[in-house]
């Protein structure tokens, strides 16, 4: 072995020995920190661990074991206030925090109470939005607990005081709304001795429309208006809002909704039905698909669900209620009223899709003109003429097809043409000026069938 590998290997010795002893003193100084921390957290009510945690000991104590220099009091003292100041915003932050927790579990029990709520009433129980379900001064003083005295407020909420007074604080809350949505309707203050009167507010005529944001939501997208139990429930669905905007809540809100108002009231006129009385709410199964619209030209039939939408379209809705038989010879057999198949038609699912894409829907509008047409030729009285028009019949109104757009791709006559969906709602918005496409607006050629 040479000198230089002789050497080499001594030094390399001599430095793990070094190294071994380094790391022992380093281990004893680490002690010793330990020590000193644990003595002086003591003296100051402190956690150990809480000072470790502190930045400017922390670093201290860190630094002192790199260079093998246990603590003395003197360097506490030095960095003392540094530390105490730490400490203080230690110990509020963890106290923010743990005030944070406890809120959110009182209030994440409190959403869960109110859930079981909406699911377990039945539905013409009314049930305000879960931000004025918050608002209520029981929720309130629940939610404002800082130190809860039970750690269950679901089970405090369904017996005892607090249900009793909840559920006089629901109480409350219909009642204000009650009386604000009356007085929009033209009713302020209204009293009535007789128990078989409904509240105006209360009402098949009481229907509204929300100012703010004009949807109706899912639920009553079909009404195109809320009743008084939809008002308690609705909630703003403007992508352009806010949340807190969305959370707030007020009657003044909300408008009465006139154009469906009259509409129902001259269909219960027709129906011999009492607006007053629980029987009005008999009217969409009494009328069925019977009702008219005499403001259209067309002269569409529609359900009692379908006509609250359609009401819209006119200032004042003029109705018919045609007798049964014939509400059903006024249409073709394949051509009968079927509510709904819009809203299911519109869905975001595979068989919604699939059945857009059918060339299998026509337009109700111009197939009543062209059922009047029809009438119209049928109707004359002069045998010889009817014999020619029998000979020569009139020529179908072709019209070029869509090739752009691909609604259509063959020439038929506006009456009997067929689309797809799509291509069907740009029909009536380009022809008819119909926005919002509804069920009255369109017929199925091939009845649709949908998976349960």
């Amino acid at each position: 072995m040479t000198s230089t590998k002789r050497n080499y290997f001594k030094w390399a010795v001599q430095l793990y020995k070094w190294k071994e002893k380094r790391l022992e003193l380093q281990l004893r100084t680490k002690t010793a920190n330990e020590n000193i921390t644990r003595t002086i957290a003591t003296a100051e009510g402190w956690s150990d661990r809480d000072m470790l945690a502190s930045q400017t000991y922390g670093r201290l104590h860190r630094s002192s074991i790199d260079a093998a220099e246990p603590i003395q009091n003197a360097d506490f003292a030095h960095i003392k206030p540094i530390v105490d100041e730490e400490m203080t915003k230690m110990f509020e932050s963890r106290a923010r925090r743990t005030e944070e927790d406890t809120l959110k579990n009182l209030r994440n029990q409190v959403e869960k109470h109110y859930n079981w709520i909406k699911s377990s009433t039945p539905k013409d129980k009314i049930v305000p939005t879960l931000p004025q379900f918050r608002q209520l001064p029981v929720i309130k003083l629940i939610q404002s607990q800082q130190s809860p005295t039970s750690t269950d407020v679901v089970r405090d909420l369904k017996s005892g005081l607090l249900a009793g007074m909840l559920d006089e604080d629901l109480k409350k809350w219909v009642l204000a709304a009650r009386e604000a949505f009356g007085a929009m309707l033209g009713y302020p203050k209204y009293k009535s001795a007789s128990k078989t009167k409904l509240h105006p507010a209360q009402r098949v005529t009481a229907r509204f429309r929300c100012k703010r944001c004009g949807k109706e939501g899912r639920k009553y997208a079909q009404d195109g208006c809320l009743d008084f139990v939809g008002v308690c429930n609705h909630v703003c669905h403007d992508s352009s809002m806010g949340k807190r905007a969305k959370d707030r809540w007020d009657p003044g809100f909300f408008e009465a909704d006139v154009q469906v108002i009259g509409a129902i009231k001259r269909l219960l006129t027709l129906a011999n039905l009492d607006e007053e009385t629980t029987d009005s709410f008999s009217v969409a199964s009494t009328v069925a698909s019977r009702i008219q619209c005499l403001s259209c030209e067309s002269r569409l039939m529609m359900d009692f669900q379908t006509m609250m939408c359609h009401a819209h379209r006119h200032d004042e809705m003029e109705i018919a209620l045609l007798p049964r038989a014939d509400a059903t010879n006024s249409l073709a057999p394949t051509h009968t009223f079927s509510r709904g198949v819009c809203a299911k038609l519109m869905l975001p699912t595979g068989q919604a899709k699939t059945f857009r894409g059918m060339r299998n829907y026509g337009c109700r509008h111009c197939s009543a003109v062209a059922s009047t047409s029809i009438t119209g030729a049928d109707a004359i009285s002069d045998p010889a003429g009817a014999s020619a028009v029998a000979a020569n019949p009139p020529k179908a109104n072709f019209s070029k097809p869509n090739t752009k757009k691909g609604k259509f791709l063959v020439k038929s006559d506006p009456g009997t043409r067929l689309f797809i969906f799509d291509g069907l709602v740009s029909h009536v918005k380009e022809k008819h000026g119909i926005e919002r496409i509804g069920d009255e607006d369109i017929f199925c050629e091939v009845a649709l069938t949908w998976k349960k």
